[in-house]
């Protein structure tokens, strides 16, 4: 659990991503445990297909919009904070990714999926909403090949896929990976955290998630995009240029829905100089 005496060591998780394109961290909310209890409560899935074993998408895009605890973990201010100074730009939050159970999602770097110019100011957050046990298909990694080639779609002879089926030409970039982890002959890592550790990780480090061998077993977690402000941002596999929202604290978003209803009403009236 955190302990805001002690706080979180900046020095040490800037030498951990420089070196291994990762730093695993306990996050830094003192009420992890109601928000992990809620969001488990909040969020269900279908589990009777899981359970069954059919090849249902569990994983909840963009759950901040319909639970408070999901955005509280997102806009945590001393993750943003830190994040802001290893990158040297303010970090803002994108997109949340909840999920129930193991992904089972083949090795991959995230920057075929989310882009920015300069490159790499893309990162991501993985907290573990429980502990997470080896039978559950935890994350695995490949320490250091942050540091190797970035492949992009046109770099493994790949066309820009269609806006409606941007994965249509993903097998080129897996083959890629794939041969770039048997060029380098490395073994991946499991994160098998408790709960409220979390794992920060660089745009091109290669993860996936590790087969689940016990369906009977969860493994509660959020990932959160963030890119860096001063940046344009586009979809590689697609080519096309995107436009993200930042996910705003929850304290600011009542604020602006306030004064919205205090306009609407007639019981403010809006500055035009």
């Amino acid at each position: 659990m955190f302990d805001p005496k002690v706080g979180l060591n900046r020095e040490t998780i800037a030498a951990d991503m420089e070196r291994d394109g990762f730093a695993v961290i306990e996050f830094p909310d003192a009420q992890l445990d109601r928000l992990a209890d809620d969001i488990r409560q909040s969020l269900r899935p279908d589990w009777a297909s899981w359970k069954a074993g059919a090849a249902v998408d569990m994983r909840f895009s963009e759950a901040w919009k319909i639970n408070e605890s999901v955005r509280q973990i997102a806009t945590n201010p001393v993750i943003i904070d830190l994040l802001s100074e290893l990158y040297g730009r303010r970090a803002f939050p994108f997109q949340t990714l909840n999920f129930p159970v193991g992904t089972q999602q083949h090795v991959h770097a995230d920057l075929v999926h989310f882009c920015a110019r300069p490159p790499r100011f893309m990162c991501g957050v993985w907290v573990a909403l429980e502990d997470v046990r080896e039978e559950a298909g935890p994350l695995m990694y490949y320490a250091g090949s942050h540091k190797w080639p970035t492949l992009l779609p046109g770099d493994v002879g790949a066309p820009a896929a269609s806006p409606g089926m941007p994965y249509e030409h993903y097998h080129l970039l897996e083959k890629a990976w794939e041969a770039e982890i048997e060029a380098h002959d490395v073994k991946p890592s499991y994160f098998l955290p408790k709960r409220g550790q979390a794992l920060i990780w660089d745009a091109n480090l290669l993860h996936g998630g590790a087969p689940q061998t016990d369906r009977s077993l969860t493994r509660h977690s959020q990932v959160t995009h963030y890119f860096f402000e001063g940046c344009s941002y586009f979809t590689p596999l697609t080519g096309a240029s995107r436009q993200p929202i930042a996910i705003e604290p929850l304290m600011r978003r009542k604020r602006w829905l306030s004064y919205w209803s205090e306009w609407r009403s007639g019981r403010r009236k809006i500055k035009t100089s």
